[in-house]
């Protein structure tokens, strides 16, 4: 996993084939890393606002007592993630999708830089990627389909991936 020092297999143990509820203090903060070392954007979803609030991490405190994100280029997202009680941000990195819950959101300077700064998450959700890669299919082209439940009436249908 980059420069976090993980392999591919040490990922899989913590992920399983699934998903992992992962709570350890250290593997949080090497799954953190992981994110930080790939520059792999961090996403949160700001109901209230109605926006998207995209980011990266800039820093992983090595006593895991806090994380800084970088502000999003939505001022609207921002102002909405420094006003909530807690973000949940999620991010794709080396296959599995990740998220995380952190609170106490608040402005900072880090490496003179205006950013975001947030209590270390307590626990994340590693979701493993696919077990096969997704086979694509030419859109024009649907695949026809009989249901038939064995006594209700079967019918046709079409689907376009």
């Amino acid at each position: 996993m980059g420069e976090s020092g993980n392999s591919s297999k040490e990922w899989d143990r913590i992920a399983g084939k699934t998903q992992a509820l992962v709570r350890s203090q250290l593997e949080v903060a090497r799954i953190l890393r992981s994110i930080l070392a790939s520059q792999a954007p961090l996403v949160a979803y700001m109901e209230r606002a109605e926006h998207l609030f995209i980011s990266r991490l800039r820093h992983v405190d090595p006593d895991c007592r806090f994380i800084v994100v970088d502000y999003s280029n939505d001022k609207i997202a921002n102002a909405a993630v420094l006003a909530a009680p807690q973000v949940v941000l999620s991010s794709n990195n080396e296959g599995a999708r990740i998220e995380f819950a952190a609170a106490e959101p608040g402005e900072t300077v880090i490496e003179e830089v205006l950013a975001i700064r947030l209590a270390f998450p307590e626990v994340l959700v590693v979701q493993q990627r696919r077990a096969h890669h997704r086979i694509r299919v030419v859109p024009e082209v649907p695949l026809r389909c009989l249901a038939d439940t064995r006594g209700i009436t079967p019918f046709n249908a079409r689907i376009i991936d």
